[in-house]
């Protein structure tokens, strides 16, 4: 069985930054709890709040959702440009779009992600590691 590419530890970093305006004390010591549980610092939960993370990929993935939530397609394309730079495909960020819709924030259904290949022409090669 392949194994999943949204974790539970990808989620919560999603989840931290797409509810970093909420001021619900429950939900907040939730999200806190669940941090601790999955062994995430206080510089990580930090940084998700702040839309950004320690980790090239997951910071990508948080860009891409909240992105989601935008009605700026330029800022939508160019989140899908830089997952797909750092190794996402499109069945991975379709998972984090329906994450993201699920939160109800109004943001795109995963369905309506598409992407024009004529933008994916002139891409730099990927960084090699």
């Amino acid at each position: 069985m392949p194994k999943r590419f949204l974790t539970e530890r990808l989620k919560l970093h999603i989840e931290l930054a797409l509810d970093r305006d909420c001021t619900c004390k429950k939900t907040l010591a939730r999200l806190d709890r669940r941090a601790d549980r999955l062994g995430l610092t206080g510089a990580e939960v930090d940084a998700a709040r702040d839309l950004h993370s320690f980790d090239i990929r997951i910071a990508a993935a948080i860009d891409f959702a909240c992105a989601l939530g935008s009605d700026e397609p330029v800022r939508i394309h160019a989140a899908v440009v830089r997952a797909l730079m750092v190794g996402y495909n499109m069945l991975e960020l379709k998972e984090v779009a329906k994450l993201a819709h699920a939160r109800d924030l109004a943001m795109a259904k995963p369905k309506e992600l598409e992407l024009n290949p004529a933008l994916l022409e002139n891409l730099p090669p990927l960084p090699q590691q």
